[in-house]
């Protein structure tokens, strides 16, 4: 059976890095440093599932969600939110009457705690 794909979009090489060795041995594994190259690598890699960093320069994870909903053949991938805020009010995005809201299906904050990560991931992917 073909390992399910994750795509890590994350612009901190040191985060990058330990997910990739927490998940390398289960999961298919391809990297993003930014929101831009993310978006360009859903379409080529074509993850059944994305850990996105929400605090990025440029297109932020906010951004990738929003665009990543808005298409059909995108929108049912899950996505874990990746952040250091630790209250969802902190989260502002969109126009008004999305501000505050979560674009994500799962919401983790950094530091990541490994063993929540991986039930959320298996949660995700079993949906």
């Amino acid at each position: 059976m073909a390992k399910s794909k994750i795509l890590i979009i994350e612009d901190d090489p040191t985060i990058v890095s330990s997910l990739t060795i927490l998940l390398k041995g289960e999961y298919e594994i391809d990297s993003a440093k930014n929101g831009a190259e993310g978006l360009e690598k859903v379409d080529s890699f074509k993850p059944d599932l994305i850990i996105l960093d929400l605090l990025m320069p440029g297109v932020d994870g906010f951004e990738v969600c929003k665009q990543l909903k808005q298409q059909d053949k995108y929108k049912g991938i899950p996505v874990i939110a990746l952040s250091s805020f630790t209250e969802l009010y902190d989260m502002r995005f969109g126009d008004e009457d999305t501000k505050g809201s979560l674009p994500s299906d799962v919401y983790l904050t950094k530091p990541l705690d490994p063993p929540t990560l991986l039930r959320e991931i298996k949660e995700q992917l079993n949906k």
